[in-house]
């Protein structure tokens, strides 16, 4: 098992060294988890510290990954809750994956016209000191 700070300690000074802000980052994420449901409610120490079983510390390291793989919270409780499943299979997975898939590849293209759109734009300012900008009228 596991533990990490609840609330008890949770002072500025906890931030010092080269993790402090990460784990206070991390910890806000768990609660989090919690109270949405993708994570059990852990034990509490006497202190007031979380504790995670070995089945909640590998969720975490499991919704941890989905995050950074851009997976919205909806399609990790997917996830969660094909793994949970007696009956589960790949296909399963395979189309929570493809769907993430196909969003993603239509967020690369807009993300690549956005891309052409601002360097054109960007090729065509002088960077001189004029009242007229094709940069702001862009935005504006």
């Amino acid at each position: 098992m596991a533990q990490t700070g609840g609330t008890a300690g949770n002072s500025a000074s906890d931030d010092h060294g080269p993790n402090g802000q990460e784990q206070r980052a991390h910890a806000r994420a768990n609660r989090y988890y919690e109270r949405v449901g993708l994570v059990p409610r852990p034990s509490r120490t006497d202190r007031n510290y979380r504790i995670y079983d070995k089945e909640a510390l590998e969720r975490l390291r499991f919704i941890a990954r989905c995050r950074s793989l851009g997976f919205s919270l909806s399609k990790i409780r997917a996830l969660c809750g094909i793994t949970e499943a007696q009956t589960r299979t790949c296909a399963q997975v395979e189309n929570v994956v493809r769907q993430h898939l196909d969003l993603t590849e239509e967020k690369i293209g807009e993300l690549l016209e956005i891309r052409g759109v601002l360097a054109e734009k960007l090729a065509q300012c002088s960077g001189e000191r004029t009242p007229t900008c094709k940069l702001l009228e862009l935005i504006q």
